[in-house]
C-alpha cells in the first residue's frame, strides 16, 4: 500500500463522469486534473471544492501511516470519506439519438397508421460541473 496516492483519469473521452474508486483517500494524495477536465472534490457527502487542470494536494482526515487504525473501529472503513468525480468538459459532438422501431402514427386525412421513424446526432458539454454532478 502506498504512502501517498496519485489519482488520475486516462479512460475514453467520451465518459462524461467517472468516479475515483476508493473513497478512503488519504493526507498528501495527488489529484491529476487534464486540461478538458474537471476534478471535484467530495468530503462528507459535500461537494468542497471544483478542481481545475493541474496538480492539487488533497488534505483530508485520513493520515496515511494511521489509516489502519483509525479504520479498525469502523469494521475496517474510514470515517472520514473522500471522493473525487472526474468531468469531462470536452464537447462530445457524436452523441446518437433515435428510435428502435418505427413508432405507428394514424394519418388524420385518410385513418391510416403509417410508420415513422426519427434518428440523428447532437452535442453536449457540461458548463457547470459542480451542478451537473
Amino acid at each position: 500500500m502506498p504512502i501517498i496516492d496519485r489519482v488520475k483519469y486516462d479512460g475514453p473521452g467520451n465518459v462524461m463522469v467517472w468516479r475515483y474508486p476508493p473513497d478512503n483517500l488519504s493526507w498528501g494524495t495527488q489529484v491529476i486534473v487534464n486540461q478538458a477536465q474537471e476534478a471535484i472534490f467530495f468530503k462528507g457527502g459535500q461537494a468542497l471544492d471544483v478542481l481545475g487542470p493541474g496538480t492539487h494536494t488533497l488534505r483530508t482526515a485520513n493520515i496515511p501511516l494511521l489509516r489502519g487504525l483509525i479504520a479498525a473501529p469502523f469494521g475496517g472503513e474510514t470515517p472520514f470519506a473522500a471522493e473525487v468525480y472526474y468531468v469531462n468538459k470536452a464537447v462530445n459532438l457524436d452523441v446518437k439519438w433515435g428510435t428502435n422501431n418505427p413508432i405507428p402514427v394514424q394519418d388524420p386525412k385518410f385513418g391510416v397508421f403509417l410508420p415513422v421513424r426519427a434518428f440523428g446526432q447532437f452535442a453536449v458539454q457540461v458548463a457547470d460541473s459542480r451542478v451537473f454532478v
